[in-house]
């Protein structure tokens, strides 16, 4: 999957309630994103395979 650099894409929603996503931040190496929902305070792991975008 690979996007333009600069735009926003929905990817993923969270499924388990109406709590929002507390943030999110890649590994050092850019391989896992980790994003944690806001309540109950659970933190997932996302695999890639990831593609850097390529600027426009």
């Amino acid at each position: 999957m690979t996007f333009p650099a600069g735009q926003a894409y929905t990817f993923t929603r969270n499924e388990l309630n109406d709590s929002e996503f507390a943030g999110v931040v890649s590994s050092p190496d850019g391989k896992t994103l980790f994003a944690s929902v806001q309540t109950p305070g659970i933190t997932y792991a996302i695999t890639g395979p990831w593609k850097r975008a390529e600027a426009a």
